[in-house]
C-alpha cells in the first residue's frame, strides 16, 4: 500500500473512532402541561409555559456500583469465608477448574 493511501486510511479511522467516541447530549429538557391537563417531557419547549428541568449527570460508573452496593447492605468485593476456603484450596492444589 502506498505511503499516502495508508496516511489517508488511518486519518480517516481516527476521525470515525473520535466521532464514535462522543457521547449525545441534550441541551435541556422540558416540561410542560397541555390543555387536557396532561404533562409532557421534550429537549424543546412546545408551549410558553414549558419549564426547563435541571438534571444532573449520572455518577461515574464506579462511584454507581458502590452506591447500589451501599443501598443493598453489601460491602464492596465482600467475599464469604466459606469461598475465600475453596478458592485457597483449588489455587493450592494447582488444578484447573472450568
Amino acid at each position: 500500500m502506498p505511503e499516502s493511501a495508508m496516511r489517508h486510511s488511518l486519518i480517516a479511522a481516527s476521525l470515525m473512532v473520535l466521532a464514535c467516541g462522543t457521547t449525545a447530549q441534550a441541551d435541556g429538557v422540558y416540561k410542560w402541561m397541555d390543555a387536557q391537563g396532561h404533562i409532557h417531557y421534550g429537549d424543546r419547549p412546545q408551549s410558553n409555559t414549558a419549564q426547563p428541568l435541571n438534571i444532573p449527570p449520572p455518577p461515574p460508573v464506579d462511584e454507581a456500583l458502590r452506591q447500589r452496593r451501599e443501598a443493598m447492605g453489601k460491602p464492596p468485593e465482600a467475599k464469604p469465608e466459606a469461598q475465600r476456603k475453596r478458592d485457597g484450596v483449588i489455587i493450592s492444589s494447582g488444578k484447573k477448574v472450568r
